[in-house]
């Protein structure tokens, strides 16, 4: 076995420790990476503290003496991000100036901000900042859902919904969306690593919410987008002859009032109603608002001062088109 057989190991003589390691927090908040993201931090110290001796009484000098220090930032769901390891013989636990290493992690990190650049009733375009960092990163992948990903998984992405999305470089449009209609859109960052023993090369991908970290904001970020449109106008008149022979319009005297009731046109855009009304017929200028809203309700009674009505179907994008049709 050589020259010594055998070596026991103990706390350094003269030496701060026990011959143990040993951790502790000793601070938080935010640290900025070379990539430039910031994240929220427990700063840790770890004392690694034993000496190696050639006596089992542990007399004498140490064959080795190691008194590190490791102050180590930890960030929620990434783990250690930053490291910094003085000499192995340091004295002191929280002024020493030199170092052994320096470890500072570059990925894989999610997107630092993604933006919105323009939207149309079925389509959604954005961008993101992938951070200074870049050698590493191979691709991204994009995730959409009418509902965030802090509720519930996404149900679309551009791997399994690919036709859906166009990105180029740190940008992608998303089509197929419907008009009028908010969405809720985060990004990836991919990266490949080929094992050099297997040659087998698998795809690393950052975090996905409802995980997070960050100490400027959430990362990954969510961006919430609304395509453009999604307003309704029935296209279909409400009249007391529709379907023929069927009276859709009635009404009935009650006391000093007035009791309108019909049946819809049917249009899928008519929402509700409203009720206008006139002492003549014959100018569309002669009508006047008498019920603004019936809040989806096919009968409406109130004390007319009119002579002619017309009930007029509301959608989102307006009211339909006038019947010509009084009572």
């Amino acid at each position: 076995c050589g020259l010594f057989c055998n070596l026991w190991i103990q706390g350094c003589q003269g030496l701060n420790g026990n011959g143990q390691q040993s951790s502790v927090v000793i601070d938080e908040g935010p640290v900025t990476l070379p990539s430039g993201h910031t994240f929220d931090a427990l700063v840790v110290r770890q004392i690694v503290d034993f000496c190696t001796y050639l006596f089992a009484d542990c007399s004498g000098d140490g064959v080795a003496q190691v008194h590190q220090v490791i102050h180590m930032w930890v960030v929620p769901n990434l783990g250690t991000v930053a490291r910094l390891m003085s000499e192995q013989e340091e004295t002191s636990e929280t002024t020493f100036t030199d170092l052994q290493e320096i470890d500072a992690k570059y990925g894989v990190f999610p997107p630092r901000s993604i933006t919105q650049d323009g939207a149309t009733d079925t389509t959604i375009s954005i961008s993101w900042d992938p951070g200074t960092v870049t050698h590493h990163i191979d691709g991204h992948k994009v995730y959409w859902d009418t509902d965030s990903g802090n509720a519930s998984p996404y149900a679309f992405n551009s791997v399994d919904n690919a036709g859906q999305v166009n990105i180029v470089g740190t940008t992608a449009t998303i089509s197929g969306l419907t008009a009028g209609t908010d969405y809720f859109i985060t990004v990836t960052t991919l990266s490949d690593y080929a094992n050099p023993s297997s040659g087998v090369t698998n795809t690393y991908e950052s975090l996905l919410p409802p995980k997070s970290t960050g100490g400027s904001g959430p990362l990954p970020p969510e961006l919430g987008a609304t395509t453009t449109g999604g307003l309704c106008t029935p296209a279909l008149e409400v009249s007391p002859c529709q379907p023929a022979g069927f009276p859709c319009v009635t009404a009935d005297k009650i006391g000093s009032s007035v009791e309108f009731c019909w049946v819809g046109s049917g249009d899928a855009c008519e929402a509700t109603y409203s009720i206008v009304g006139a002492a003549t017929p014959e100018a569309a200028g002669n009508f006047s608002t008498v019920v603004a809203d019936t809040a989806g309700s096919t009968c409406q009674t109130f004390d007319p001062s009119e002579t002619y009505f017309i009930i007029l179907g509301e959608g989102t994008g307006g009211n339909g088109p006038w019947g010509h049709y009084g009572m």
